[in-house]
Formats: structure tokens, C-alpha cells, sequence
């Protein structure tokens, strides 16, 4: 299952996402997003990640990385 949000204005605080338990894909370019939510790591099936065009510190993108080692980041 992969979710695409593309240009959707997310907030970082929305955690709904993180209750998909099966989602493989998670597309959130161009939502001026600089970090995600805590729980994030709770979706242990994300193998693809899609972050381009959010403006996020190289302190959060090592953070991501550490969260999903085995996962195909874009920043």
C-alpha cells in the first residue's frame, strides 16, 4: 500500500498517518514539512519514503534514517 500526499499542507503533528500499519510507500513532497511525528517509526512495513521539497534539517533527515536503515529515502 503506498500513500501519496503530495502539495497537501501537512503538519508535522499529525500522527494519523502513523496508524497505517501496512503501508509500504509514503509520498509527502512539497508539504513545507521540517520534521515528522514521533511515532512515525510505529510503521515498520515503509520500505520507500518520499520527503523531496520539505525543508528538513540534516539533524531530522539522520533521525529518519536511523528510524527506516532499510528503507529508500528521497530528501
Amino acid at each position: 500500500v503506498e500513500l501519496n500526499l503530495i502539495h497537501q499542507e501537512l503538519s508535522p503533528h499529525c500522527t494519523s498517518i502513523t496508524k497505517l500499519a501496512k503501508l509500504r510507500g509514503l509520498i509527502l513532497n512539497f508539504n513545507k514539512l521540517t520534521t515528522l511525528p514521533d511515532d512515525i517509526g510505529k510503521l515498520k512495513n515503509l520500505n520507500f519514503i518520499d520527503l523531496r521539497s520539505n525543508p528538513i534539517s540534516e539533524q531530522e533527515k539522520a533521525r529518519i534514517k536511523k528510524l527506516f536503515p532499510k528503507a529508500t529515502i528521497y530528501f
